[in-house]
């Protein structure tokens, strides 16, 4: 994909913490780069698009949080409920 997204271990810590769930940076760093970061950027770009607001920032780290969110509950990592939508 294009880089008109990144996605961060800090946007993964925030999803954990909004879960009540903190961890030690090299476990951090390990679920960040197991996530589909492809489908979190394609995530970022359709919440913007979506609100014709294409490279508005709050939209798609919106989208990016919700994603990374569901991946993070799809693997275990995390239970619901969802907390970004």
């Amino acid at each position: 994909m294009s880089s008109a997204w990144e996605t961060t271990t800090e946007d993964v810590r925030t999803v954990l913490a909004k879960h009540g769930k903190n961890l030690d940076d090299p476990k951090l760093v390990e679920i960040t780069d197991s996530l589909d970061h492809d489908a979190i950027e394609s995530a970022a770009l359709a919440a913007a698009a979506s609100e014709n607001i294409g490279d508005d920032l709050e939209k798609q780290t919106a989208g990016a949080l919700s994603e990374i969110e569901d991946q993070l509950i799809e693997d275990g990592v995390i239970v619901g409920p969802t907390q970004f939508n």
